[in-house]
């Protein structure tokens, strides 16, 4: 199910066939697989960068 999810969310946004993706079950994971994501691709393009900061919103 969750291929199939991502395979229509792709196209949709006329994504091509190397769009990837994942389901999570709620926001707060979201949020989380997000600024892992984001860590883990800023690690392989500025590793220079040894202990970034995260800017958080809070109300």
């Amino acid at each position: 199910m969750e291929t199939e999810v991502v395979s229509m969310t792709a196209a949709m946004l006329n994504g091509d066939r190397e769009v990837v993706g994942f389901l999570t079950s709620g926001g707060t994971e979201s949020n989380l697989m997000a600024v892992k994501t984001f860590r883990d691709y800023g690690r392989a393009q500025r590793p220079h960068i040894r202990r970034p900061n995260i800017v958080s919103y809070i109300s």
